[in-house]
């Protein structure tokens, strides 16, 4: 291999491992998420970070063994992130979609709350909220001493400062949080993510003709 392929397979090898550290904290993020909300974007994390994942291992295995068929398969993954990102930058889910999305999950688990007290304890701790929209829904409904999930000690006391905030508007500032982060910094993963796969693709072309050389 010359000089240039060299460099490339460091290059995305470097990248690989960024891209494995990257994978696994998707993935422990929207797990740790999903214990709060069980949001239809943190499924979207997670399987973005499932992805990352697997293309960081197929790529740092393809890249230094000479594989085509790895580094063939590593280059569509890195594709496929590459269109997926694009078409997410061009046509973002809408603001109303998103918080629709969020208040049925958040809805679901508050009903369920209204027939088994209890149910909301894990959002609104891991949340800091209280209610569906604030602690006066509790009141709405006939439970006029708050839950000890809805204060910062986990101590239901008169005199204790409860959760003001609601859990829609908790969970609707910690996804569209995560969003402006992501939207900052998209037209550079998606400038990497380009090199990247120009890089892959011309690596395959490389160990395949190497690989036709050596039959013959």
């Amino acid at each position: 291999m010359g000089c240039t392929s060299d460099c490339m397979k460091c290059i995305l090898n470097i990248f690989n491992v960024l891209y494995g550290i990257s994978g696994i904290v998707l993935i422990v993020f929207g797990v740790s998420l999903l214990q709060s909300a069980n949001i239809v974007q943190l499924y979207i994390i997670i399987a973005m970070g499932a992805i990352n994942l697997i293309a960081a291992i197929l790529g740092c295995c393809g890249i230094c063994h000479e594989h085509v068929c790895m580094t063939a398969t590593y280059s569509l993954f890195i594709l496929s992130s590459l269109v997926g990102q694009i078409y997410n930058k061009i046509k973002p889910a809408s603001t109303d979609e998103i918080k629709k999305i969020i208040r049925s999950t958040i809805k679901a688990v508050w009903d369920e709350e209204l027939k088994t007290p209890g149910a909301m304890d894990s959002t609104q701790k891991s949340l800091k909220c209280c209610g569906l929209d604030g602690p006066t829904d509790y009141q709405r409904n006939g439970r006029f001493v708050l839950p000890a999930s809805c204060y910062p000690d986990d101590v239901s006391t008169a005199g204790h400062a409860f959760f003001n905030v609601g859990c829609v508007t908790a969970s609707e500032n910690k996804v569209f949080s995560l969003a402006k982060y992501q939207t900052s910094s998209e037209w550079g993963v998606i400038a990497v993510t380009a090199v990247l796969f120009i890089f892959s693709i011309y690596l395959v072309f490389r160990f395949n003709s190497r690989n036709k050389r050596y039959r013959y």
